[in-house]
């Protein structure tokens, strides 16, 4: 948002009067000079001093409407018997010393000097102004800027909606880390059970694993000699097992 300053001067015959006022870099400044109610009909004009001269930067005899000439506009309010000089797209060459006069052609002019002092800003520069408005009422807030941004977008916007916004993100990004804090975690706990099931079992690291084979064996009974009683032959009784693995 462009800062706006606005100066009010007093003009008195016979006597100079002096104000120093500040604008900001590509910004704009009003300057409100009051004259005496028999100047009214008089040209007004706004120079600026460069040693002992002063050059025109607007001079008008228009009343109660506004007048351009390049960055300057001068009104001539004769009601109020004021007129308003406003300064558009400062820099720092604007800085010097001004005369707001009105032109007072039999005798001397009565002026006001301004000491003009531009400053450069880096950023946006913000300025802030207090309405008042009653519940169920109506407020109109005028806000003024540049010409050279008369085709740009203009946006009105609340304080709290931007610390809203600003919490809401933070939430956001609380949420999204502790989402991740839990998934390393989850995958730290994979990652040990994984290598714990592959660990021997106690007592069997350097155990050998013994190959089942199969068993040959051969029962024999009772090898003696048994005589039978009629024949007298004798008889020798054995059991023998065949071999499990028909290759043996």
């Amino acid at each position: 948002m462009k800062i706006i300053w606005t100066f009010t001067l007093l003009m008195i015959p016979g006597a100079m009067t002096s104000m120093s006022v500040t604008g900001h870099a590509g910004g704009e400044i009003n300057i409100t000079c009051t004259y005496q109610e028999k100047y009214r009909a008089n040209a007004k004009y706004f120079c600026r001093v460069q040693w002992s001269d002063c050059t025109d930067r607007i001079r008008t005899n228009i009343k109660n409407k506004w007048f351009d000439s390049g960055r300057f506009s001068l009104f001539d309010d004769t009601r109020a018997a004021v007129f308003t000089v406003t300064i558009r797209d400062l820099s720092a060459q604007d800085s010097g010393t001004y005369y707001c006069a009105a032109d007072i052609r039999i005798s001397k002019d009565s002026y006001t000097e301004v000491k003009l002092k531009i400053i450069s800003v880096a950023s946006c520069t913000v300025t802030s102004i207090s309405v008042t408005g009653h519940s169920g009422g109506v407020v109109n807030i005028t806000c003024k800027y540049d010409r050279k941004y008369t085709d740009n977008a203009k946006y009105f916007f609340s304080g709290s909606s931007l610390i809203i916004g600003l919490s809401v993100i933070s939430v956001l990004l609380i949420i999204v880390l502790v989402l991740v804090i839990v998934a390393l975690c989850k995958r730290h706990q994979a990652h040990s059970s994984d290598s714990a099931s592959r660990m021997p079992e106690p007592g069997t690291e350097n155990s050998e694993a013994v190959p089942q084979t199969g068993c040959i064996y051969e029962e024999i009974a009772d090898t003696r000699p048994h005589t039978d009683p009629d024949t007298g032959t004798k008889t020798v009784y054995a059991t023998t097992q065949l071999p499990i693995n028909p290759s043996d």
